[in-house]
C-alpha cells in the first residue's frame, strides 16, 4: 500500500563557515577524494586557507581520526576512522539484511552484486557494500563514494520510484544536466521494474538497478549487478532484470521486517532489545528493527505495513484493535497472535498517607497513567469510565492527569509533585522495584467487582495476583489485580515459515 507522501525534511547541512562544516568537509575529502592528502592541496580541495586547513587536520590528528605520514609529510585516516566505520558497517540494519540476500544473486545470476544507500535529504546515492562475482573479470564498487541520481542505474532506479511532489527537489540543483529525454527513460523504468546504464566506474561494464524500499515503501537504495559488456546482451538483460527485481524486492520485504515495541522505557524496552537481539544472532536472515514508538498506533502501522512485519502489544489491545473498538477507529482484522510472551500487571502506588481505595479517589490527585495511547492510559480510561467518574473530575482541586513516561513518571512521584502512578508493567520492572526500594509509597488494589466487569469486556484482561514476595515492604498478602498479556503480533499476510522461525527462537529463549 503506497503511504502518504513524506514531507520534506527542512534541516540543511550545516553553513560552510561553522568549525563543524569545515571539518566534515575535511573527512569527505578523504573519503570522496584521495586517501593521502598535503595541507596546501588539501586546503585548495575544501577551499580554506591554508592556515585553517592544518588547523583542522591537527585537531583530527590529535583526535585519532586521522595519521601524518612524517616521510611523506601528508595525512591519512586514522584508528577512530576505522572504528567509526567498523561501527556503523555493523550497526546499519540495510546492509546486515542485505549481505545474504547479495551473496544469493550473485551465485544466481554470476555477476557482482553492489548495494547502494539513497541520501533523502540531499538525493544522492552511496554504495556501502559490495558482493564480487567469481569470474576473473569483475568490477570493484566504490565503496563509499557518492553519485547523483544520474550518473547510473542506482540513481535512476531510485529518482523513478519517487513520490512525484519530491522529484522536482530532486532536479532543482541539476538543471543543466538533466536529460531532455528523462521523463520517457523514467516511465521505461518504471514499466520495466528495473534501471540500466554504463556503470560509473567503468565504461565497459553495463549496471542493472533495482530501487529497495523501507516499511513505508520510500526509496531507502538500490540493489544492483554489474556486469561486463561482453558478457551483455538483450537477452541477458531481461533475464538479470527479472532475477535483480526479484531480490530487491525480497530485501525491501525484509527490511519491512520490524518489531514494534511499547514505550521508551521499562518492560516494552528490554523486551524489543531482547527479542532483536535473539532473532540477529539465532536468524541472520530476518531483519527486526527496535521501533520503540508503541500504544495502539504500533497495531495500525502493523496492519498498513509493508512486508512482514511483527509488534509487542496486549492481548487487550489486539483485541480491541481486531474489532475496531476504541480506541481504534475501524477493525484491523489482519492482524493475528503469533505467540504469549509475558504478563503485565495493573500497579497503582501512591505516596504514602494519600488514601486511594477506588477511582472516586482520585479526584482531586495528581495521577500520572503513563504515556497517553498507550496500555495503561487506556486501562485507566475504562476503569474511569466502569466507576462512571467523569474525566473532568480527577482534575478537580488542584488535581491532574498528567501522560508521562515511566523514567519521567517516577521522577516526578519521587520529588512529590506526583499522587499517584497507575503502571500497567511487570512486578520486576526495575523504575518500580526503586520506588518500592526507597520511596515512601503504598500498592493500593482496586474493588474486585470493578476488575472483574473489565476482564468481562474484553479476553485480553484477566484478574490474577501479585506475589507478596514480590513487593514485601507493600504487600502482606497476595493481592489480587488486573493481569494483562503481551502478545507477539504479525500481519495475516506473513510467510509461515517466517512466523514459524521467529516463534521457535523466541519460544527457545524465552525465561
Amino acid at each position: 500500500m503506497r503511504s502518504k507522501p513524506r514531507k520534506r525534511l527542512t534541516a540543511r547541512r550545516q553553513e560552510p563557515g561553522t568549525s563543524v562544516a569545515k571539518a566534515l568537509a575535511v573527512l569527505r575529502a578523504f573519503i570522496d577524494g584521495q586517501d593521502q592528502w598535503g595541507v596546501r592541496e588539501l586546503a585548495a580541495r575544501i577551499d580554506q586557507p591554508p592556515s585553517t586547513a592544518h588547523r583542522l587536520l591537527s585537531r583530527l590528528r590529535l583526535e585519532g581520526f586521522l595519521d601524518y605520514d612524517e616521510t611523506r609529510q601528508k595525512y591519512r585516516i586514522g584508528f577512530e576512522f576505522f572504528r567509526l566505520a567498523a561501527a556503523v558497517s555493523e550497526r546499519h540494519g540495510f546492509k546486515q539484511v542485505a549481505l545474504p540476500i547479495m551473496r544469493e544473486l550473485t551465485e544466481r545470476s554470476g555477476e557482482s552484486a553492489w548495494l547502494a544507500l539513497h541520501d533523502a535529504r540531499r538525493f544522492r546515492v552511496a554504495y556501502v557494500a559490495e558482493q564480487p562475482s567469481q569470474h576473473p573479470l569483475r568490477y570493484a564498487a566504490p565503496l563509499g563514494r557518492e553519485e547523483t541520481l544520474f550518473d547510473s542505474a542506482c540513481g535512476l532506479a531510485v529518482l523513478a520510484a519517487l513520490p512525484d511532489d519530491e522529484r522536482p527537489a530532486a532536479l532543482a540543483g541539476l538543471r543543466g544536466r538533466v536529460p531532455a529525454d528523462l521523463d520517457r527513460r523514467l516511465r521505461e523504468i518504471r514499466a520495466a521494474g528495473y534501471a540500466t546504464s554504463r556503470a560509473s566506474e567503468a565504461e565497459a561494464a553495463m549496471m542493472i538497478a533495482v530501487v529497495v524500499r523501507d516499511v513505508r515503501h520510500h526509496p531507502i537504495g538500490c540493489l544492483a549487478v554489474v556486469v561486463p559488456a561482453h558478457r551483455f546482451g538483450s537477452g541477458r538483460e531481461l533475464v538479470l532484470g527479472e532475477l535483480v527485481r526479484d531480490y530487491a524486492t525480497r530485501l525491501s520485504r525484509r527490511l519491512g521486517a520490524r518489531l514494534l515495541g511499547g514505550a521508551s522505557a521499562g518492560t516494552w524496552h528490554d523486551a524489543v532489545a531482547l527479542i532483536s537481539e535473539l532473532l540477529h544472532r539465532e536468524a541472520p536472515g530476518l531483519m527486526v528493527t527496535p521501533a520503540l514508538g508503541g500504544g495502539g498506533h504500533n497495531l495500525e502501522d502493523l496492519d498498513q505495513g509493508l512486508g512482514t512485519t511483527y509488534a509487542l502489544t496486549t492481548a487487550a489491545s489486539l483485541y480491541q484493535a481486531f474489532h475496531g473498538r476504541k480506541p481504534f477507529a475501524r477493525r484491523h482484522d489482519r492482524l493475528r497472535a503469533v505467540m504469549n510472551l509475558s504478563e503485565l500487571q495493573l500497579l497503582v502506588i501512591s505516596r504514602r498517607g494519600i488514601a486511594v481505595d477506588g477511582m472516586r479517589d482520585l479526584a482531586g490527585l495528581r495521577v500520572s497513567p503513563g504515556e497517553q495511547g498507550f496500555s495503561a492510559a487506556q486501562v485507566f480510561e475504562e476503569l474511569l469510565q466502569l466507576a462512571r467518574v467523569p474525566h473532568q473530575r480527577t482534575g478537580r482541586k488542584r488535581g491532574a492527569v498528567v501522560y508521562l513516561d515511566y523514567p519521567e513518571a517516577k521522577r516526578r512521584f519521587e520529588a512529590g509533585t506526583l499522587d499517584v502512578l497507575i503502571w500497567l508493567t511487570g512486578v520486576s520492572n526495575r523504575l518500580v522495584q526503586e520506588i518500592h526500594a526507597s520511596t515512601p509509597s503504598r500498592l493500593r488494589p482496586l474493588a474486585e467487582p470493578l476488575l472483574r466487569r473489565l476482564a468481562a469486556a474484553n479476553p485480553g484482561y484477566r484478574l490474577g495476583s501479585i506475589a507478596a514476595s514480590a513487593f514485601p515492604r507493600w504487600l502482606k498478602a497476595d493481592a489480587r489485580t488486573l493481569t494483562v498479556p503481551t502478545v507477539l503480533a504479525c500481519t495475516a499476510g506473513c510467510p509461515e515459515s517466517e512466523v514459524y522461525e521467529v516463534a521457535r527462537t523466541v519460544f527457545e529463549h524465552r525465561a
